[in-house]
């Protein structure tokens, strides 16, 4: 399958193409179900995001104040 053709199966983008008649749903269907379960291969991997307000043990790093001087 051509990279062109995997891209219209983004999630990111699919309800666009669905909504355009590039995408219907029996053919999504279809190709949600020929997809490999590899589930069982994966492996967690936690990593701090600074940008975001929590860490992954919960702690705040947003500042205490928002208001600028």
């Amino acid at each position: 399958m051509s990279t062109s053709e995997l891209f219209k199966y983004d999630v990111r983008i699919r309800d666009r193409m669905l909504a355009k008649g590039l995408l219907n749903e029996s053919e999504l269907k279809s190709h949600l179900e020929s997809l490999k379960d590899v589930e069982s291969e994966a492996a967690v991997v936690t990593l701090p995001q600074p940008a975001l307000a929590g860490t992954a043990t919960g702690e705040s790093q947003a500042p205490e104040s928002t208001e600028r001087p």
